[in-house]
């Protein structure tokens, strides 16, 4: 069966969950003795030049990579990404088209014009999502009604949103949860050595820090608990800005001032004296602790084996 995947950024990369479940996904395909092509975004990593791992590439544990060129801009990406990747694909003989997410989603109408056949994993309901607003969400909310009216098949990963295209389109899907790979244990010296973090000392969020992830709950939650573990919250987004700020106000005071800081201003900035909380403009690394804590400490990582975790990133 030759298999096109459509919807992702780019693999190799674990620049989100749908990128892992791609990958993934395809290689086990291929294993399976099947023609896999993924459609790759020809565009800048979203964390940064120096974690570009598939650029030049044109196949990868034997999944064929056709690059689209795409633009940087967030509100164009997608929609350019996704029509000029299915009207490729619409050229070729592929016997399954697979979209994934919402936005890619809106172009099934297109291919099933040319009688594909089309499968829609939703990762999300996107348009929901608080960084979209406008056009975005219009648009995101439009795939999502195209995949439940034109899919041939509709995948979803939690039964909240089965339930919800059931109720909202009247559709049956099907709930197919994402899996994971047993982790390797890794020794926890480099975490002690850079980070000063003790194994099973620590409790870990990983994942995007977006609302959405809600981990103003988590703060607010350990800020009631009685324990002596830190919490590391490790991830990437601006809004960390917002997050971090409160819990700084609310936990910190320096000289008789709470902390402050100005992401724009300073691509590096310390918000305290004892350089609890580090961000950088693409992945901010918070470790926060307790007023009872007497331990100096340096800015923390998501590296290594915490006590506890609540991840936001979704993997195999």
């Amino acid at each position: 069966m030759k298999i096109a995947m459509i919807g992702h950024k780019r693999i190799p990369s674990r620049e989100g969950g749908i990128e892992i479940v791609v990958s993934e996904l395809s290689k086990r395909m291929v294993n399976l003795g099947n023609d896999v092509v993924a459609y790759n975004r020809k565009s800048e990593h979203i964390a940064g030049k120096e974690h570009e791992t598939a650029t030049g590439l044109n196949t990868w544990e034997g999944v064929k990579l056709k690059w689209i060129p795409t633009p940087n801009s967030s509100k164009l990406n997608a929609i350019v990404y996704s029509f000029f990747a299915t009207f490729d694909a619409l050229f070729h003989k592929f016997d399954v088209i697979h979209f994934h997410a919402e936005g890619p989603a809106s172009m099934v109408l297109l291919a099933k014009l040319f009688r594909k056949r089309c499968i829609v994993t939703i990762h999300g309901i996107d348009w929901q999502r608080s960084k979209w607003g406008g056009f975005a969400t219009k648009f995101l909310k439009f795939g999502e009604k195209t995949a439940a009216k034109y899919a041939d098949e509709v995948i979803v990963l939690s039964q909240n949103v089965k339930d919800y295209f059931l109720k909202t389109y009247n559709r049956e899907t099907v709930f197919i949860p994402n899996g994971i790979s047993p982790a390797q244990v890794i020794s926890p010296e480099i975490i002690k050595e850079k980070y000063n973090i003790d194994k099973n000392e620590y409790i870990l969020f990983l994942g995007r820090l977006v609302p959405e992830k809600g981990i103003h709950y988590l703060i607010e939650a350990y800020n009631k608990i009685n324990t002596n573990k830190t919490l590391v919250i490790a991830g990437g987004s601006i809004i960390v800005a917002v997050i971090v700020v409160i819990v700084v106000k609310n936990r910190y005071k320096h000289n008789g001032k709470a902390g402050t800081y100005d992401l724009k201003k300073n691509s590096k900035t310390m918000l305290t004296d004892k350089k609890d909380i580090f961000l950088t403009k693409h992945v901010s690394v918070t470790r926060i602790q307790r007023d009872s804590d007497s331990s100096g400490g340096s800015s923390s990582s998501s590296s290594g084996g915490g006590g506890s975790s609540g991840g936001g990133s979704r993997s195999f």
